[in-house]
């Protein structure tokens, strides 16, 4: 689920975008229907049970690809 602006029927500016179960993936900017910007943090469920999330990346994302962060496992390592 995304809440945000577009252009041209793509994912545009600021906003942010939900699991189908309510729990945050990501919030920040968005480009060209990708995740944008530095110090970005995307978040993943590690259980739809529980209402917690585990960071699956941080760092800098450009046009919705990583450029320069931590990527974590999703056991949190």
């Amino acid at each position: 689920m995304y809440e945000g602006g577009y252009v041209n029927g793509k994912r545009e500016g600021n906003g942010t975008e939900h699991y189908s179960n309510g729990n945050l993936k990501f919030k920040g900017e968005f480009k060209n229907d990708g995740y944008h910007g530095k110090n970005v943090t995307i978040y993943n469920i590690q259980e739809i049970q529980q209402s917690s999330a585990a960071i699956i990346f941080q760092g800098d994302v450009d046009k919705g690809s990583y450029v320069r962060g931590r990527l974590f496992h999703p056991n949190g390592r």
